[in-house]
């Protein structure tokens, strides 16, 4: 969503945090942030600290790398989330401050302004839901890390060896179980958690879970 808001920008800050993960220092995401304000000023965009009115946060993010140099950070919303209505009309990316842990930054921003859209809350059961994709360029994809919420997921580690290879499939195979949630499958590495595209998420009538990859891995199953 967030590729087709008006001139969405790193800011200011965004940039000079960005030179510094060019030159080895870390960079957390720690959540997106979504409003109603209007800021018709696009040059004013790299200025920004904040949003004009925020109306939502989402702490729960997701994210791969695309390059060397650029990652993708994506978070989900639901109108079932949503206590009263508002139009969804502005869009922030929040990394942790690397000199101050306690406070954070408005890494880049977005504003559709005219061309919003208005978002209520589940009526006759129709609910609306929503992928913000940022696809965001940090200098050094190895030093990036998001923050995962810890009462919004379930962490299930899982190592290399717990997996089974299956000489008919010629896959390994990881059995999680019954798992009615949805789920998503992170590597760890030194450098943090990564959604993994390696593995393969099969289910049976039962809601029996099973990852199948090519290799083996160490890694960690994210119940959402």
């Amino acid at each position: 969503m967030a590729e087709t808001y008006v001139d969405y920008v790193l800011t200011a800050q965004g940039r000079a945090l960005m030179a510094r993960v060019i030159a080895g220092e870390s960079l957390t995401f720690t959540r997106v942030a979504i409003g109603s304000g209007f800021d018709y000023n696009t040059a004013n965009f790299p200025s920004r600290v904040s949003l004009v009115n925020e109306e939502l946060s989402l702490t729960d993010l997701t994210m791969s790398i695309e390059s060397a140099t650029v990652v993708k950070i994506t978070a989900v919303f639901s109108s079932s989330d949503l206590e009263e209505s508002f139009y969804y009309r502005e869009v922030g990316l929040y990394v942790e401050d690397p000199d101050d842990s306690t406070n954070e930054i408005l890494y880049a921003y977005g504003n559709c302004n005219d061309n919003a859209e208005y978002i209520t809350p589940n009526v006759d059961e129709y609910t609306v839901q929503k992928q913000i994709n940022f696809m965001t360029t940090v200098g050094n994809s190895a030093n990036v890390h998001i923050i995962l919420s810890s009462n919004a997921f379930t962490n299930i580690p899982f190592s290399e060896s717990d997996w089974v290879y299956d000489s008919n499939s010629e896959v390994y195979k990881l059995e999680l179980g019954s798992i009615s949630e949805s789920i998503k499958v992170f590597t760890v590495t030194n450098e943090g958690k990564f959604e993994s595209p390696f593995a393969t998420i099969t289910r049976d009538s039962l809601n029996g879970t099973t990852l199948e990859c090519l290799c083996p891995f160490d890694g960690c199953v994210i119940s959402i």
